[in-house]
């Protein structure tokens, strides 16, 4: 039925008891479960007239798809970025790091109140996140790591490896959250720079 029996039973002998039974009959266990039914991809949908009166690319659904294809890699690195750096400097100066003198930019600071109060006059929208680290951008996560290089050396060739592919991602970054298509190569390039960070951060155990 999918449920993990080991996060609910806490008693050694029932332990014990289950993993006796799980070898003697893995059959039957097996055949209990249910496959998950998988969701259907949606798929879009342009009507012609619409391609015809206002001049739409026939394509325009494709170019959808591979946006949305491309947006998780784009999404995944700029979360692992700011993880990175909020457990990094968390280590480094404490929770109370964003406080610190020196640690983040004043300028960077000045730009996250402002993006939070912001926020806080729209009290309908859901919040970034609880720490300030959800209101930076690529370019103040950049700046960050370059003030606090010593704190990164080890986990990258050099600061430019990391800069570089940072600044490239931020522009198709941009071009997605406008609505506009990327060029093949350039979805490419977002999966590559995505795995050269998996690798680099995975000292090498993470699969294409």
């Amino acid at each position: 039925m999918g449920i993990d029996v080991y996060r609910i039973l806490k008693d050694r002998n029932e332990l014990l008891e289950l993993r006796d039974l799980v070898k003697a009959s893995p059959q039957s266990i097996i055949e209990a479960k249910k496959p998950k039914k998988q969701k259907e991809q949606k798929q879009m949908v342009v009507k012609k007239e619409l391609i015809e009166t206002y001049g739409l690319p026939s394509d325009i659904a494709n170019e959808a798809q591979r946006m949305a294809n491309a947006y998780p890699d784009v999404y995944v690195f700029e979360n692992t970025v700011r993880y990175l750096v909020k457990s990094i400097l968390g280590k480094k100066h404490g929770g109370k790091w964003w406080d610190e003198e020196n640690v983040v930019p004043n300028a960077i600071k000045r730009a996250v109140e402002s993006r939070k109060s912001q926020e806080r006059q729209n009290r309908w929208h859901s919040q970034r996140g609880s720490h300030e680290i959800f209101y930076t951008d690529f370019g103040d996560l950049s700046s960050i790591i370059s003030v606090n290089w010593n704190e990164f050396r080890s986990l990258f060739p050099d600061l430019k490896w990391i800069q570089s592919r940072m600044e490239e991602i931020e522009q198709s970054r941009n071009i997605i959250a406008h609505n506009n298509p990327l060029p093949p190569r350039e979805v490419s390039r977002i999966d590559m720079y995505y795995k050269d960070l998996q690798r680099q951060l995975g000292k090498g155990n993470t699969a294409d």
